[in-house]
């Protein structure tokens, strides 16, 4: 379970992001998401769970992710 605690009223592009860039990245890599869920308590914070295809493949499926293009630094 991941939560994100967001920048005041950057939900909606952040969402936007997540939704179209960081889950086809995870799926690319075999990792399924659930969510993302949005927190009833506050508007700024969001939930999603990621997961793994068996139980020795998250370290390795993270650091893809962490490590990608998608995460790339930028110059």
């Amino acid at each position: 379970m991941r939560t994100f605690k967001l920048k005041p009223n950057m939900q909606s592009p952040f969402l936007e992001i997540f939704l179209t860039k960081s889950m086809p990245e995870h799926a690319r890599l075999g990792m399924a998401i659930r969510g993302p869920y949005l927190s009833v308590d506050d508007a700024d914070t969001f939930l999603f769970m990621r997961g793994f295809p068996d139980v020795a493949s998250p370290e390795s499926l993270k650091a893809a992710f962490y490590e990608g293009p998608l995460l790339e630094p930028r110059t």
